[in-house]
């Protein structure tokens, strides 16, 4: 039990489609705010990286909190750290997953329905990079993580 991450706790005591609303909430009315407010940083870093886990590992939205705080970054920065990040996040998440008796083989099949998108984006983002370099980046990013946080919320209340 000493090996379980705050979300993990947290999912073991409340229930997944309550955390899930608290989640997508809390990134809308906390997070999201907070996050504008600071370029990146030792401290700035580190909190999105707690609330990345946390949200990472209980909704499956562990992305939006690093890309806010990178929104105002240069497309070469965003994408580097963003890649780096959600690998070594999607790892540890798995990794704790794990140790807490959470993942199952349906978990694996839902990952390699993921791979060919996976493989495909990668291919495909050599001849996206012009477009996405002129300034649309920064709403894009928004804008998925917005919908995203929505999107958990609804599934959470199942509306």
């Amino acid at each position: 039990m000493e090996y379980l991450t705050f979300g993990m706790m947290a999912l073991l005591v409340i229930t997944a489609s309550f955390l899930q609303s608290l989640i997508g909430l809390g990134y809308v009315l906390l997070v999201a705010p907070f996050l504008v407010l600071y370029d990146p940083n030792f401290v700035s870093v580190g909190i999105a990286g707690f609330f990345s886990g946390i949200m990472g590992t209980l909704a499956g939205l562990g992305g939006p909190p690093m890309a806010i705080l990178y929104q105002n970054e240069k497309g070469s920065v965003i994408r580097g750290t963003l890649s780096g990040f959600s690998i070594l996040g999607t790892v540890l998440s798995l990794l704790f997953l794990e140790i807490a008796g959470k993942f199952t083989l349906n978990d694996l099949k839902l990952f390699s329905y993921m791979v060919p998108g996976i493989i495909a984006g990668f291919y495909l983002s050599k001849y996206a990079i012009s477009f996405v370099d002129k300034g649309y980046i920064r709403k894009a990013m928004l804008g998925v993580s917005f919908l995203a946080a929505i999107v958990v919320i609804i599934k959470a209340l199942k509306l």
